[in-house]
């Protein structure tokens, strides 16, 4: 740390971050979240799958590349964007079935 690298041959005062604008930056190109979240679903079908839609805590750079587990059922993605996805969740599940995990990877 400590350490900024610039191109060109001016020096520039050190720009001093937050730890939360640092993530929020990182979290553009990349999110990895293991933590569980309730799957926020507005519609349910009579096979009782559900349907909803996922925001993501930052905008990304790019539409990410998606990949999710969920505690029941099996879920597909309709829809990607930069902000989030809009989903459906397979099988006969409840209103409180949770991510258990999710990656959205927009890297270069």
């Amino acid at each position: 740390t400590g350490v900024q690298l610039e191109k060109g041959n001016k020096a520039t005062p050190f720009e001093h971050r937050s730890f939360g604008e640092e993530l929020s930056s990182c979290h553009r190109y990349f999110i990895k979240d293991d933590t569980d979240y309730r799957a926020y679903t507005n519609h349910e079908s009579d096979s009782g799958s559900r349907a909803g839609n996922f925001h993501f805590p930052t905008i990304m750079r790019d539409v990410p590349s998606m990949t999710a587990s969920v505690d029941a059922g099996s879920i597909t993605f309709q829809s990607r964007t930069t902000h989030g996805v809009a989903m459906t969740i397979g099988g006969s599940v409840g209103s409180n079935t949770k991510f258990t995990s999710y990656e959205a990877d927009a890297e270069l």
